[in-house]
């Protein structure tokens, strides 16, 4: 049987909540539609070197992943704001073309034909007088 040992220090219990909070952020941030492919790579680069035992190199990588999901999470209600209010433009545009549509294409299509036609001569058809 092979045996391993595991060492508790104050810095490894601090990088492990730091590291679930970041992995907490990191899903709520992804489920929200948010990319957040650059913090997970930094957490994957801390695991690397906490499963190294090296926990100084590992506590930088987990502060900045810390910090840039937080800023995330801070400006996600407003991000939510600006995509759901994008989408409703799309959708009201969407909505619109129909009305808009049969409103200006029979204007549009009667100045279309006049101004093609506008070198058009009516001449009197003299038979037509009798």
């Amino acid at each position: 049987m092979a045996f391993s040992t595991v060492v508790a220090s104050p810095q490894s219990l601090v990088s492990n909540q730091k590291f679930v909070q970041c992995i907490g952020l990191a899903e709520i941030l992804s489920g929200e539609g948010i990319n957040v492919s650059q913090q997970v790579e930094l957490l994957n680069r801390a695991i690397v070197y906490l499963e190294a035992n090296q926990t100084e190199a590992a506590l930088p990588l987990l502060d900045e992943a810390y910090k840039q999901l937080s800023e995330m999470y801070e400006k996600l209600p407003s991000v939510k704001l600006r995509e759901n209010l994008e989408r409703g433009a799309v959708i009201l545009a969407l909505a619109a073309t129909p009305a808009l549509f049969y409103y200006f294409f029979p204007r549009l299509y009667a100045l279309v034909w006049l101004y093609n036609r506008r070198s058009y001569i009516v001449k009197q058809n003299k038979k037509a007088r009798k």
